[in-house]
């Protein structure tokens, strides 16, 4: 059976060190050099991607640095804010992100590494694809289907029933038809 979490937002960046190309000051965490470094150093390490972007590059990079991190033998935590409301049935893959106040309602599905922003709302039996995003205040309905590496924009509406194919990117404020 999956596991997953619902921890407190400042728990996400209070493992033991981080992975970043550029230095992060404001962290008093040791810096790791690479993923090998900082899960070999941590056999027991369980991690969640901080990834940041909405563009197909950045999703695209959330997947690679999560299958490295797998390959490497970390387990990736499925974290859902505590003020998130997500239905007792409502499934989430490991690595998923639901944010504070985003809403899964009855048998929902959000795949491996998917991102639920803030105030998001997936509905009953509405499916969320691997390493998709749905942004802050996007609504995806009833039994429609958001695609692997999708990107679903901030206030847009996916009608009941609808399929957004894998990659595709949905603009702020649209509303998607069946």
């Amino acid at each position: 059976r999956q596991r997953h979490l619902t921890i407190p937002c400042e728990m996400c960046i209070r493992d033991r060190c981080y992975v970043d190309p550029k230095p992060a000051h404001w962290l008093d965490r040791p810096r790791a050099t690479s993923e090998a470094e900082a899960i070999g150093a941590h056999p027991e390490a369980c991690f969640v991607l901080g990834v940041a972007g909405v563009d197909p590059g950045s999703l695209a990079r959330r997947a690679d640095l999560h299958a490295r991190a797998i390959a490497l033998g970390g387990r990736a935590l499925a974290i859902v804010h505590p003020d998130a409301s997500r239905a007792a049935d409502a499934r989430i893959g490991a690595g998923a992100q639901v944010f504070a106040l985003a809403r899964l309602a009855a048998d929902a599905g959000v795949g491996e590494g998917a991102i639920v922003n803030t105030g998001a709302i997936v509905e009953h039996g509405a499916r969320v694809g691997a390493f998709a995003h749905v942004a802050p205040g996007a609504i995806v309905l009833g039994d429609a289907i958001v695609g692997a590496g999708a990107m679903i924009g901030a206030g847009a509406i996916v009608l009941p029933g609808a399929r957004i194919a894998d990659g595709a990117m949905v603009k702020a404020g649209t509303r998607v038809p069946a």
